[in-house]
């Protein structure tokens, strides 16, 4: 989970992202991935799906977990076209 799956946009990254959103939203409990770590391991991954998770988080109705997901979201380097347009759109709206 930490060395094993690269930061990217391969179909493994997209796999990971989700599993950490998962044990973020606590749909999912990992003893070993607390709340904070996995927060703390989609930081490493700098962008493609971690994007997506972060905004999701970010943009949901939970402001504990939008705080916590816009602070790693600001570390992430690669936005896609998507991810600016839907960060344009919630500005806007």
């Amino acid at each position: 989970m930490i060395y094993n799956t690269i930061p990217g946009t391969t179909s493994a990254a997209g796999e990971k992202a989700q599993f950490l959103k998962e044990v973020i939203t606590g749909a999912v409990t990992v003893p070993e991935i607390t709340y904070d770590f996995a927060f703390e391991l989609l930081s490493h991954m700098k962008g493609g799906p971690s994007v997506e998770v972060l905004l999701d988080l970010a943009l949901g109705e939970d402001a504990d977990l939008a705080t916590d997901a816009a602070a790693v979201l600001k570390s992430q380097v690669y936005l896609y076209d998507a991810d600016t347009d839907r960060l344009n759109t919630a500005y806007k709206d």
